[in-house]
């Protein structure tokens, strides 16, 4: 017998829409594709390593799912952490292994 716990989805997947800044194109008067992401914490005593592991993990996500879905070579995300600022630049690699 099995037990019904409730709508099996991603744990990530609401989180991922909740990003602070995105970076897309714009086509005539249309959004176009994403290019980048961008999470910005105040960087007071509040902002935990925890946190900010999330939002990476969380800006990680979001960029391979728009180079999955938008067929991109690369995307760029952000993290503003009180006045330091990280860049990083997510990008699609196939590896092939031969033996």
């Amino acid at each position: 017998m099995s037990r019904y716990d409730g709508p099996t989805r991603h744990p990530m997947k609401e989180r991922t829409s909740d990003l602070d800044a995105i970076i897309s194109t714009l086509m005539q008067h249309d959004y176009g594709y994403p290019l980048g992401f961008g999470e910005v914490k105040i960087g007071n005593s509040f902002t935990i390593k925890h946190n900010a592991c999330k939002d990476i993990l969380n800006l990680g996500i979001a960029a391979k799912r728009a180079i999955d879905k938008w067929k991109l070579e690369a995307c760029f995300t952000f993290m503003i952490n009180g006045f330091y600022i990280s860049f990083f630049l997510a990008e699609k690699k196939i590896m092939i292994c031969t033996r």
